[in-house]
């Protein structure tokens, strides 16, 4: 297959990777309806809360370089520059490797704690949280991450979005059924849970490769391939966006999972956690779709940067985007809004107590989604340190608000505090991408 980045604005393209999204998200709700009505809300925060560190800590030990590519490696591609690729994937390669000596050095020391306080009668091992076990899948789970990220800026958006979110859910919908259903094992034991990601995780990162070598070629012999080394400039170029784009990295994912965090650590209230999380797996949808459709954006970002004549067609697939996210967003919010006593109650009894905390969090996710291609320009056209500041503003804020705010009114407080903060952030990002970059309307449709 060739790539066609002039062809990424026909619109037909964020159609498919919304349908692409969609369908994923549909898969991974399948999956979780599955388990909250086998664990209960007395066990489902606890998966959930350690699915979302998970997740964390896979980002975190990339240092930043999947976002990264999508700003390099378009132009690089481009120019057929393969020895600037070689070079770039050898700076990649040392960076995740210090990022994931990190997290295995950090997992081995409370994984010593963890024994000594088991041979010691103290606690058992099995008894610590479901999070603690998977802190060592991260580096595998990471894998995968940065190959999607890779896919989608050398030109195949579709192909990266199938990979991160239908691939991703359907093993995982698989390993669960099959756990459940063919070995008739119980989820409810950390051990079988850890064996379910591990599977999943380590299928899914040989499907990638396999996926990656045979779409891109020249690109997967270049990460394998050793290389001089770039020259200076383009390291600190490279070290310096890595890092900026870590911090916004794990900001994003922060502000979608430091609220689940925070409840799990101030609720007074046991359940708080599983009524939390089925909220934010409901909400989720309205993250996704522009996600995904941002892989289309984020190339074209790339290459205007680099040239900005190529903003014409930039602003073309933003209108295009923006048309499919408003259109989509609009139909999910009101469902949310009508109907949240009745998807809540899928999740099993007691799940709909959150409806509340459903409207507050849709609302607020529903402005964001709107205004999400600002955040993507900001980072990807030269002004990472503007988005990584409102980034980590927005964070500060949940971190202060949301102890108190849970504390005193339990999920509910912590939905308003993710609510506001959501919609405060699109709406900063919308104002800073018109200032910065006047020549791109990020909210036109048309």
């Amino acid at each position: 297959m060739d790539a066609d980045i002039a062809g990424l604005c026909m619109t037909s393209r964020p159609v498919q990777l919304a349908v692409i999204s969609i369908a994923g998200y549909g898969l991974a709700l399948l999956t979780n309806l599955l388990l909250s009505n086998m664990l209960g809300t007395e066990l489902f925060g606890d998966y959930q809360v350690a699915f979302a560190l998970l997740s964390l800590l896979a980002s975190l030990s990339l240092s930043g370089t999947d976002m990264v590519a999508s700003r390099y490696l378009p132009t690089m591609r481009k120019t057929v520059n393969l020895e600037g690729i070689r070079a770039y994937c050898a700076w990649n390669r040392s960076r995740i490797r210090f990022g994931f000596s990190i997290i295995l050095a950090v997992y081995a020391v409370f994984l010593a704690i963890a024994l000594a306080t088991h041979l010691a009668d103290y606690k058992r091992f099995e008894e610590y949280h479901l999070a603690f076990h998977s802190i060592w899948i991260a580096p595998i789970a990471a894998l995968s991450l940065l190959t999607d990220r890779y896919l989608v800026a050398s030109g195949y958006p579709r192909t990266g979005s199938i990979l991160g979110s239908l691939a991703l859910h359907l093993v995982l919908l698989f390993c669960v059924a099959a756990a459940v259903y063919g070995l008739r094992l119980s989820v409810s034991s950390s051990s079988v849970m850890i064996g379910i990601l591990v599977v999943s995780f380590v299928f899914l990162g040989l499907l990638h490769a396999v996926i990656f070598r045979t779409v891109e070629p020249e690109i997967y012999g270049a990460w394998w391939t050793p290389a001089r080394g770039a020259s200076p400039e383009h390291h600190r170029a490279w070290s310096r966006t890595s890092n900026r784009m870590l911090i916004m990295r794990v900001n994003s994912l922060m502000l979608w999972h430091l609220d689940l965090f925070i409840v799990e650590i101030a609720s007074p209230n046991e359940a708080a956690t599983s009524l939390y999380a089925a909220v934010l797996l409901v909400v989720r949808i309205m993250q996704l779709i522009p996600t995904t459709i941002s892989f289309m954006i984020r190339p074209l970002c790339g290459a205007a940067a680099d040239d900005r004549s190529q903003c014409p067609k930039l602003q073309k697939a933003i209108n295009e985007s923006n048309a499919v996210v408003l259109g989509i967003c609009s139909l999910l919010l009101v469902g949310m809004l009508i109907g949240g006593h009745f998807i809540l109650n899928a999740f099993g009894p007691g799940f709909s107590e959150a409806t509340t905390a459903l409207a507050m969090v849709a609302a607020g996710a529903f402005i964001e989604a709107l205004t999400r291609q600002s955040l993507v320009i900001l980072q990807t056209m030269g002004h990472e340190q503007v988005a990584t500041r409102i980034s980590t503003v927005s964070l500060v804020i949940v971190l202060g608000g949301g102890f108190i705010a849970t504390y005193l009114f339990s999920y509910n407080g912590m939905a308003a505090v993710t609510g506001l903060v959501l919609a405060g952030k699109g709406l900063i990002s919308y104002a800073f991408a018109r200032r910065r970059l006047p020549e791109i309307r990020p909210l036109s449709v048309i």
